[in-house]
């Protein structure tokens, strides 16, 4: 996963083409490794038509480059406007390369004796955009219980 790399979201135009040059090591790094894929973050604007414009000209060109080094740009729903299945799903199709995917993390909660929580998170690589649409639509009540569940612990305590 890479971040601190610099906002491929984000609505100024030097930022953003910083932050693909800075995430373009890490595709050259990862091709000298052997990896077939890098997890990218989509952090910038909260304005969801420029987010899914920026996001898809950064993941395009971010996609572009990763083809040549046999390299997947894979995005993770990981907050802000990327957590939004919707909007996420129109990104992956304004890019529309077969090096470009998502990654899908359900969020589940456990609870420690103590009053404590550990985060856990369950992955999925590269998957299309109708299967990870489906699979969020499949999940979301059991995320929905699972924090409703939390709420109400956090309560008890």
């Amino acid at each position: 996963m890479i971040d601190d790399e610099g906002d491929l979201s984000t609505l100024n135009e030097k930022r953003r083409l910083k932050a693909i040059e800075n995430h373009k090591i890490w595709v050259e790094t990862a091709s000298e490794m052997g990896c077939h894929s890098i997890r990218v973050n989509l952090h910038g604007t909260t304005d969801a038509e420029k987010w899914k414009a920026t996001s898809s000209e950064s993941l395009s060109k971010l996609s572009d480059y990763a083809s040549d080094y046999n390299v997947n740009i894979i995005v993770e729903n990981h907050g802000g406007l990327s957590s939004d299945a919707d909007l996420l799903m129109e990104v992956m199709s304004l890019v529309n390369k077969k090096n470009c995917g998502t990654s899908l993390t359900l969020v589940i909660f456990a609870f420690q004796e103590n009053g404590g929580m550990v985060m856990m998170d369950v992955k999925m690589n590269l998957i299309s955009t109708k299967e990870l649409k489906n699979l969020w639509l499949k999940h979301l009540p059991l995320v929905q219980n699972l924090m409703c569940l939390m709420k109400m612990e956090m309560k008890k305590k």
